[in-house]
């Protein structure tokens, strides 16, 4: 399986996982003036954030995926600067590698939870999965691989380089789902344009890509 994802002109043969939480705080609500009288999401959220940021930084290294991620890319909580806010949510995107996967992460988001709980006092936190993609790893003998290495070399001149894809694509679903490790990404265009405001693929690189692709339809031995 192959998709057309912005690589860089590389050849992208493997996916981290991916894994999406959204925890959620409540507290107590009570003015800001006394705040012993309630509990303050927020800053049981921030406990839960740390905890969970640097348990996943520890996480083992892939020897070719690299390292665990994590992001908090939204965070909302209570609606006024002037009282203990009663709620609080976060999203985290996690970027997982083997052998740290779901499960694993799933432990260190309740665990965290728990540990924050203990810091704020009358805080309780909770949590739902919202995402849980496997990674998905190289595999090394696929004929795919070795075609789109040969016809990369025959439009230009040499062999495309092989790494890795750090987002996901819709290979990786299918091969998540099917139980093969044959899929990779090669298209027009870079990741760093991706998801920005005015993404752009050029067309020398779209003519590239389209030229590659052809050869390979034209090479495959199946």
């Amino acid at each position: 399986m192959l998709d057309t994802e912005p690589t860089d002109a590389q050849i992208q043969v493997a996916h981290k996982d991916r894994t999406w939480f959204e925890p959620t705080m409540q507290g107590v609500t009570a003015h800001a003036s006394q705040p012993w009288k309630g509990a303050d999401a927020i800053a049981a959220m921030a406990e839960a954030i740390c905890r969970i940021r640097a348990a996943i930084e520890a996480q083992p290294e892939h020897a070719e995926l690299g390292r665990s991620t994590v992001t908090f890319g939204q965070i909302e909580g209570d609606y006024r600067p002037y009282v203990v806010p009663d709620r609080s949510k976060v999203w985290i995107d996690m970027r997982l590698v083997p052998p740290c996967d779901t499960h694993a992460a799933t432990r260190i988001v309740e665990q965290a939870i728990a540990e924050a709980e203990t810091a704020v006092p009358s805080a309780h936190g909770s949590h739902v999965i919202t995402g849980d993609r496997p990674a998905i790893e190289r595999d090394p003998a696929s004929p795919l691989l070795a075609a789109l290495l040969g016809a990369t070399a025959d439009v230009l001149g040499e062999p495309a380089e092989v790494g890795i894809f750090t987002g996901y694509t819709d290979t990786a679903v299918i091969a998540g789902k099917t139980g093969t490790r044959s899929c990779m990404s090669y298209g027009p265009g870079s990741r760093t344009q991706a998801h920005k405001p005015n993404e752009f693929v050029s067309h020398t690189d779209v003519r590239r890509a389209q030229a590659v692709l052809t050869q390979l339809a034209g090479t495959c031995p199946w």
